[in-house]
């Protein structure tokens, strides 16, 4: 089900410094987030409403590719040899294929969510991930749990799309829930400075 959100916490700002070091600056232009409640914080922060889909609306095989969410929150889930969706969430048909959500709306600049690795049978399994926001590479091992999070926030244009391949055999790529986030064009300034912030905090 794709529900709409607009959020505010007054606390915001405090809560993104607070939680920097679950932040890391990947290039110039995204930072990673593994941590859900910063990822929404930092986009409430720049004025920006998420959408959230959990795939609880879909159910079985689907051909690639397929159209969920609406409007603005449109996004295209693609894999080879289809896709499934089960009690886990949406997972790529066959084995070893990349799950990719494409995105067109131009007001894009964060999406998040929890991805992780099944068997053939959607039971979740440990591994190694490898997860691409258009040219950046983030890899990690999954500890066999469905709760990994993790979150791009773009600071110099629209994300357009995101790819979670398996970097162990057997696997399938899954998501059980997708973030997308809204934020108004003036506000990526917003997130230029924060990543600034963030870099000095590390030092």
């Amino acid at each position: 089900m794709f529900q709409k959100k607009q959020l505010f916490n007054p606390a915001v700002l405090t809560a993104v410094i607070a939680g920097s070091m679950a932040v890391s600056v990947a290039n110039a232009g995204l930072v990673t987030v593994d941590n859900c409640g910063i990822f929404t914080s930092w986009v409430v922060f720049q004025g920006g409403s998420m959408e959230v889909e959990d795939f609880s609306g879909y159910s079985g095989h689907y051909a690639s590719a397929l159209v969920g969410g609406s409007g603005a929150g449109e996004w295209i889930a693609s894999a080879p040899g289809g896709l499934f969706a089960g009690s886990a969430g949406i997972s790529t048909a066959t084995v070893e294929g990349a799950l990719t959500f494409a995105f067109s709306d131009p007001g894009v600049f964060a999406v998040g969510g929890n991805f992780f690795l099944t068997d053939t049978n959607q039971s979740v399994i440990s591994g190694v991930i490898e997860i691409i926001a258009d040219n950046v590479v983030y890899s990690y091992v999954t500890d066999g749990s469905d709760t990994s999070f993790l979150g791009f926030i773009s600071t110099d244009g629209a994300i357009q799309s995101i790819s979670i391949r398996p970097l162990t055999s057997g696997a399938c790529a899954t998501s059980s829930s997708l973030r997308i986030g809204f934020v108004p064009a003036p506000a990526v300034l917003a997130a230029v400075a924060m990543a600034g912030l963030l870099r000095r905090r590390h030092r």
